[in-house]
């Protein structure tokens, strides 16, 4: 399989300053999502990266965190490792698996939206294209 990498450049201009920014369209293809009981509505990276890696494993109101993953095959999982945790995927995985108790893992985008939509305590991530009915995504900061 060979995997493409979109540059995307991008211009913002202020009166007399042009700023340019390069992106990779699948740096950015990732988005959080969590149950649409939980309040939460934004996350900074290092809160998702306590989540996924098991540091913190309740939200502010007690409920129990249930993360749930890509599986290793999948080239999303590599992403946001690399662009939310900042780490490799196997990396990781060693971390999470040190403190016993590491995330569900599913097989696709539908199956990460299904886990989600039925445990209160869900958080998740899926392709930035997918769409995101009967959850709530996060904004990340």
């Amino acid at each position: 399989m060979v995997r493409r990498t979109l540059r995307v450049a991008a211009a913002l201009v202020v009166p007399g300053i042009v700023l340019w920014s390069t992106a990779s369209a699948q740096d950015a293809g990732v988005k959080i999502i969590v149950n649409p009981l939980n309040p939460t509505v934004s996350l900074s990276k290092a809160r998702v990266s306590e989540l996924f890696l098991r540091k913190a494993t309740t939200w502010d109101d007690g409920q129990p965190v249930m993360p749930v993953e890509q599986n290793d095959a999948s080239p999303l999982r590599e992403t946001f490792c690399r662009e939310v945790l900042g780490m490799s995927a196997a990396a990781a995985q060693q971390a999470s698996a040190r403190r016993g108790d590491s995330a569900v893992s599913v097989a696709s985008d539908r199956e990460v939206l299904a886990y989600v939509r039925l445990k209160p305590g869900a958080i998740g991530y899926v392709s930035a294209a997918t769409p995101t009915e009967g959850v709530r995504s996060l904004m990340i900061k």
